[in-house]
């Protein structure tokens, strides 16, 4: 098996490799932000009708772990998860 920790040198190296090639998807600014913060966000990616039923499925899961106990194998609760303010 590959040992699949990077070197900082070699993460530099793909950086670089990166930040030299046209940029495709992500705009120069935004590759920019990714190598300095560890993250982007890209406006627009996932369409509105996605986020909504993404929304609402959570929304259906945080009403479902209200009568969940500690035992409830499908939630993964936090120790202050009470009905009134459901914690997961």
């Amino acid at each position: 098996m590959k040992n699949m920790n990077m070197s900082a040198e070699n993460a530099s190296e793909i950086q670089q490799a990166v930040m030299a090639a046209q940029p495709r998807v992500l705009t120069q600014e935004q590759r920019e932000k990714y190598f300095r913060d560890g993250y982007v966000g890209v406006p627009q990616l996932v369409r509105q009708d996605w986020l909504d039923r993404l929304n609402q499925v959570t929304a259906e899961f945080v009403d479902l772990s209200r009568t969940a106990d500690s035992g409830d194998k499908r939630f993964d609760l936090e120790a202050d998860h009470c009905a009134e303010r459901p914690r997961l």
